[in-house]
């Protein structure tokens, strides 16, 4: 998934959610914590693959052996603090549904192979191609990237809507 659109489909994600349980859009910090857990697997791996050498972007931030511990520790360290419980509750949401959304095209197209990321390094870890091409219309191929910055784009409304939490304005 284009990185930009991970906090995106997770803002979309998280304040339908809230808005179903307690019928309110995301709080402030809700929402930091929220774009923080979905970025987080990016900020590790990127850096690994662009600076380190690593074969791919999604390595060590993108395994459910590192995410599950992380988010387990950010609940524990929320639970300790004076900060309130959706705090950690959005981190793991966040970093879930960027998983979640790396997960989302090879599971519709049927690229099994490529989830082997999420058990990294138990499992081999497969080759990434990046966007991925779903439909010709007119000449125009509609491609993954097309379908994500229009989720994008719902975000942004959608955060506009909200009030802009976790903006300083």
């Amino acid at each position: 998934m284009f990185p930009p659109a991970h906090p995106g489909v997770a803002y979309l994600l998280y304040s339908g959610s809230r808005r179903i349980v307690d019928e309110e859009a995301p709080t402030t910090l809700a929402t930091l914590a929220l774009v923080g857990g979905a970025v987080l697997p990016d900020l590790i791996d990127q850096p690994l693959y662009h600076l380190a050498g690593f074969p791919t972007t999604r390595t060590i931030g993108h395994t459910l052996l590192l995410a599950l511990p992380v988010c387990l520790a950010v609940a524990r360290l929320v639970r300790r603090s004076s900060l309130p419980q959706p705090v950690g509750t959005a981190f793991a949401f966040g970093y879930g549904a960027h998983l979640a959304g790396d997960a989302l095209w090879p599971l519709v197209l049927g690229l099994r192979d490529e989830l082997g990321f999420l058990l990294w390094p138990v499992t081999p870890m497969p080759e990434y191609e990046g966007t991925k091409p779903l439909v010709d219309i007119g000449g125009a191929t509609v491609t993954t990237l097309w379908v994500e910055l229009v989720l994008l784009a719902l975000a942004v409304a959608l955060w506009w809507n909200d009030g802009r939490p976790g903006s300083p304005v």
